[in-house]
Formats: structure tokens, sequence, C-alpha cells
């Protein structure tokens, strides 16, 4: 799920962290900046919180990966939580604390090795969506065991499932991962 971000989706993403901190980062300035080394940061002024900046050619790169983004926010978060509850700036203890109440990865620098890896697990979830896609209900699989088998269910979630009712060996529940790799669809 790639997306062009605005001010509204990040403001609304950073509101969803301070109904979990009781604090108020959604009210600080968000801007996008022209920047090609940092994705983002957050900045304090006069010695009060400020504002939260967001590169542009990453924000507003719909190739660049939802989750990558959706982490970034919530590193730049951890950075203004740790300011507010502990005084702190920078990649501290108390940060990579914060990181993890916000669900933030707790890593210093993004690189573009971490960029390719969300890229391509984004790509591998869409190909196994599209692919969890072509079963339904009645259709007739055929299993590298079990032979032919009628489609009852299919659960599309994180651990999707398919239950098949198989003529000689009954209902089996099976992951749909497995299904999609190792059975094919028949007329």
């Amino acid at each position: 799920m790639n997306k062009s971000w605005s001010e509204k989706d990040i403001r609304k993403e950073i509101k969803k962290m301070d109904i979990m901190t009781g604090l108020s980062g959604a009210e600080l300035i968000i801007e996008f900046v022209k920047s090609k080394n940092k994705i983002g940061s957050f900045q304090v002024k006069n010695g009060n919180p400020y504002k939260f900046c967001f590169s542009k050619d990453f924000f507003f790169d719909e190739t660049f990966p939802y989750r990558l983004a959706i982490d970034t926010i919530r590193h730049e978060y951890a950075h203004y939580m740790d300011f507010m509850k502990n005084g702190n700036v920078g990649h501290s203890k108390s940060w990579k604390l914060c990181c993890s109440k916000v669900n933030a990865m707790p890593i210093r620098i993004c690189t573009k090795d971490i960029i390719d890896y969300f890229r391509k697990s984004e790509e591998n979830a869409k190909q196994l969506i599209d692919a969890y896609n072509k079963f339904e209900r009645g259709h007739i699989v055929i299993h590298p065991k079990f032979g032919k088998g009628i489609v009852e269910e299919v659960d599309v979630n994180v651990n999707g499932s398919i239950l098949i009712n198989f003529r000689h060996q009954g209902i089996k529940n099976l992951g749909l991962r497995w299904v999609v790799e190792n059975c094919r669809i028949c007329c």
C-alpha cells in the first residue's frame, strides 16, 4: 500500500500516538522539506517542542514504502515523547524506550538497504494478496497429497487460512500461503 502523504495523513498518525501517550504532538507544526538524506526530524525551538519535518523526496514518492513512512512518523514522535517526558533529544536509551512504546524501530539511521527491504517486503505482500484473491468458495483445488478438494472458506488475514473439503480426507484447514505456493486451481 504505497501512497503520497499529506499533512493531514501524518497528523492522523500522530493523533493515534497522542491518544496512547497523553501528549499533544498533533498540535505541532508539520512541514515537508527538501531532503534526500534525512527522512524526518523533530525540532525544538527556544526550549519547547516546535515541529516535525518530513522529506518531500520520500513522503511524496508513491514508491516509498508505507510501513517505512509509518515507522518514520513513529520514530520522530518518539523523539518528541522523549523530549516531553525526559527532556532528552537524540538517540538515547530513553528514546529507545519511547520507540518501543509507540512501536517504532529503535534504529538511528535509515539506509538504502532498509528502504529496499521494505520495498521488497511490500512487493511480496502485494503479490501474495493477488494470489490469495484467486481462491474463492467453490473453487476446485488440486493438492499434491490429498488430490482434488473444494474450497469451503478463505480467511485472508496476516496468517491467512483456507478450508478445503477433500473427498477422501475430509475438511482440512491449510495455511493460505502454503496453498498458494503448492496447490493449483482446477477448472
